[in-house]
């Protein structure tokens, strides 16, 4: 599982979507955890009580996990893309947690003669 790798390596990350989502997954970040304004904040029967209760539970989780977060590499060999994805994880706030690099996939011919393409997503 994204939870337990030790290492994610997202080929082809385009804009980082796969690598930001592998992210938010393998550090339990709860969704919206990063965010800092919701909408229900300001409804009148909101339960503030409640909210900080869950907000601090999801935060505790997700420092128990920054322990053993895993590697994470996006690569892509279009350095637009790069720039996209260097762009993302950082609006994500997760500059600190996933890499992106400008690199080609990797294939590795066998004896056989086949062709094994790098991974879009692998975990090991």
């Amino acid at each position: 599982s994204v939870a337990s790798s030790r290492s994610i390596r997202a080929s082809m990350c385009g804009s980082g979507t796969i690598a930001i989502e592998a992210a938010l997954i393998a550090g339990d970040i709860a969704p919206g955890l990063l965010r800092e304004s919701f909408g229900f904040l300001r409804w009148p029967r909101h339960n503030a009580a409640l909210w900080d209760r869950l907000l601090a539970e999801a935060r505790a989780r997700s420092e128990a996990r920054r322990r053993r977060f895993p590697a994470i590499v996006g690569t892509d060999h279009d350095p637009g893309a790069v720039r996209a994805a260097l762009t993302n994880v950082a609006r994500a706030g997760l500059a600190d947690r996933v890499t992106v690099i400008s690199k080609g996939m990797v294939a590795k011919r066998f004896s056989t003669g086949h062709i094994e393409k790098a991974d879009l997503l692998a975990a090991a």
